[in-house]
């Protein structure tokens, strides 16, 4: 009986063994990390990426959201593909969407800590950001961008809330839709005409 046990454990180990060895002689270890390079971000505290966009395979920008009021918020850039990072804009403020339309023009959203709707915008390439005017709720959850001056934000707040757009780059908005307690929270515009929006479990909508 105590033949058979150990018997039993070499088998098992040498089917262990040669399972290995198939794997990794077959490369598996290798596919799982090809066309991924590791790289290393900045001391961001205790904060998390809550945005990444890129330009093209060199230039770079990710944002940041704040887990309390005295949290700073923060936009990184890379000029070389994410090997460095360097801030380009930090304030109390809470980032949660950063999107660029062409390689001069983009926009955060954010909130929270902002106390007002954070929104910012950039015309030279991340270098500078500015806020473009007042937004008409506390709280942005999301936007999206389909051209410079075109832009769509949603905004969950159940009383300033809604679906907003702006054809003049942000300086004004006009509210396409409003529901209380059902105001989205995700906007994705593929064109002018066709987009999706969603609000938490609740529902998604077309248009």
């Amino acid at each position: 009986m105590k033949f058979g046990n150990e018997y039993s454990f070499v088998k098992k180990t040498a089917v262990l063994l040669l399972f290995i060895l198939i794997l990794s002689s077959s490369g598996f270890q290798d596919r799982f990390t090809s066309g991924w390079l590791m790289q290393t971000l900045p001391n961001l505290g205790n904060q998390d990426v809550s945005g990444i966009d890129f330009l093209d395979s060199l230039n770079g920008f990710f944002i940041t959201s704040s887990s309390s009021i005295s949290d700073t918020g923060y936009i990184y850039k890379t000029t070389n593909g994410g090997s460095n990072w360097f801030v380009v804009h930090k304030d109390k403020k809470d980032y949660f969407k950063i999107k660029f339309v062409n390689k001069l023009t983009g926009y955060v959203c954010g909130g929270y800590n902002s106390y007002n709707g954070n929104l910012l915008k950039t015309t030279n390439g991340g270098n500078n950001w500015y806020s473009p005017g007042l937004t008409p709720a506390l709280w942005v959850n999301d936007i999206s961008v389909i051209s410079p001056d075109t832009v769509y934000a949603a905004m969950e707040d159940f009383l300033e809330g809604g679906l907003f757009r702006s054809t003049d780059g942000c300086q004004t908005w006009q509210n396409l839709f409003y529901q209380f307690n059902y105001n989205p929270d995700r906007i994705y515009m593929v064109n002018k005409n066709l987009g999706f929006m969603s609000c938490d479990i609740k529902y998604s909508a077309r248009t």
